[in-house]
């Protein structure tokens, strides 16, 4: 049995205070939303932990397999108004003396319950981490300095024994496989990492009614207790988990359909009432159902308890690093695109805008672009990496930075960082009026010189119509663009 889940199973390390709040404080009657909230930008980094002979299990390894991940992060956490931001990787070998330590059943009844140190030494080292070994990890990362105080990090070995994963509590650590790197196994640590705990209520004393008050509306129910029991969170299950280890897999969840079939009681005798979010949610242990999913208060969590963090003063970062590039360089001689990629995840607009930058603008400067003219986008599921970069003449419009999140939210509309390389400005161009406003060949055609056919205030000059602009560029390039402008 313990074969059968071991490797999903996910192994909470505690660093620090982790007390509950006291249940003499009675709840707040207004749940937390993602309301208002500023943007929350962490740094993320990893590290791809090899065989003490620099071997990674014949595992044929790239960047993009960190990329996918940081892509899978932001398409979930975006949503709560949570950005991660990649920083890299590095290789470390693992050291020779690392030990054998299965995790054994010393009490025979088929559930492992001991770390056995043995005197035979591991060749595959922190290479492949068993349950045991983890705990000798993260000291030796600590003392080697395999560690960045200003970002998450991300140890990934090629393989792990006896877990699914590891991750701190409020801390800047965690341990993913290569192989569970890009499921929902990296987006549950990453989620312990921000503040969170797992659904279920381990000692079984979170209550199972959810409901504030009691049927008058009034009176707060005395058995309420979601704000102070379990992981603290009241949009959130209450139940002892799903997953039992020595029994069926797992004993009240139709698996194959992902639906709870009940059979759970909480410790004062009430049935849990489980949703089928409670079982898709990236913190439970319903393993074979979880998928993507946090709940808005899970979200509005993180926020509060991030920025109340010292360990997280570091790693928070303003929208402003969204806006570089994670590799590459700015070209100041190409007039079409640059060298400067971005990294994956994002729903990229690059649209139009006028410089002379040849390197890109100052963040939150002021310059003209034109946001319904797109000269390049690249999708959040975009999984050809070198299809995301910055053209020239363009600045970067990120789409989930503008996801309202409240009735009055503080957002980033404007584009930022315009690139645009002045010697590289059209030569000369045409502007086309279709005088009827369809497309046929009653058409006005006017041209223009360097002057014209740059000058940043001419479309918005145009009258209401239908145009075509084309530009002309020293190199021999063309650009060609076309204008509705309507009635204000």
């Amino acid at each position: 049995m313990f074969s059968q889940t071991a490797d999903n199973s996910c192994l909470l390390e505690f660093e620090g205070n982790t007390a509950n709040p006291s249940c003499t404080d009675p709840p707040s009657t207004q749940p937390p939303t993602l309301d208002g909230l500023e943007p929350l930008v962490l740094n993320v980094y990893f590290w791809k932990v090899n065989d003490p002979n620099g071997n990674y299990g014949g595992i044929n390894f790239s960047e993009d397999k960190f990329l996918e991940a940081i892509a899978s992060a932001n398409r979930m956490y975006n949503a709560s108004n949570i950005f991660f931001k990649y920083r890299g990787y590095e290789d470390i070998d693992s050291p020779s003396n690392v030990y054998l330590e299965p995790y054994l059943d010393t009490d025979f009844d088929s559930i492992p319950d001991t770390c056995v140190l043995q005197p035979q030494l591991d060749p595959e080292g922190y290479g492949n981490i068993s349950r045991c070994q983890r705990l000798r990890f993260y000291p030796w990362i600590s003392n080697q300095n395999h560690i960045k105080q200003d970002a998450i990090n991300v140890y990934v070995p090629y393989k792990l024994t006896g877990f699914g994963g590891s991750g701190i509590y409020g801390g800047n650590r965690n341990i993913v496989s290569i192989g569970k790197l890009n499921e929902t196994n990296f987006l549950h640590e990453l989620g312990h990492n921000v503040g969170l705990l797992h659904t279920r209520t381990e000692n079984g004393s979170e209550h199972a009614t959810r409901d504030i008050y009691l049927p008058d509306g009034v009176t707060l129910n005395p058995d309420f207790n979601a704000h102070c029991k379990g992981d603290q969170i009241i949009d959130t299950a209450a139940n002892r988990g799903f997953w039992k280890p020595g029994t069926d897999h797992y004993p009240f969840v139709d698996e194959e359909n992902c639906v709870y079939e009940g059979g759970e009681f909480d410790n004062i005798g009430q049935p849990y009432d489980i949703t089928y979010e409670d079982l898709i949610n990236v913190m439970g242990d319903a393993y074979d159902c979880t998928q993507r999913y946090l709940t808005i208060e899970q979200g509005a969590f993180i926020h509060n308890f991030v920025r109340n963090d010292a360990t997280f003063i570091p790693i928070i970062q303003s929208p402003e690093v969204l806006f570089e590039p994670y590799k590459g360089e700015y070209s100041d001689t190409s007039p079409v695109t640059s060298l400067a990629y971005f990294q994956p995840g994002f729903d990229y607009d690059f649209v139009e805008c006028v410089g002379p930058y040849p390197e890109p603008a100052i963040y939150n400067e002021m310059f003209y672009f034109y946001r319904n003219n797109v000269i390049h986008t690249a999708s959040a599921d975009e999984d050809d990496y070198n299809l995301i970069y910055h053209p020239n003449h363009s600045a970067i419009m990120i789409q989930q930075l503008q996801q309202p999140s409240g009735p009055a939210p503080q957002l980033i509309r404007d584009a930022q960082k315009c690139y645009d390389i002045s010697s590289f400005w059209a030569a000369n161009g045409s502007l086309t009026k279709f005088n009827d406003n369809v497309f046929n060949g009653n058409v006005t055609i006017t041209p223009m010189d360097s002057t014209t056919i740059n000058n940043p205030q001419m479309v918005e000059n145009l009258e209401p119509g239908l145009y075509v602009v084309d530009k002309n560029y020293e190199d021999g390039t063309t650009q060609q663009n076309v204008i509705l402008k309507e009635n204000e």
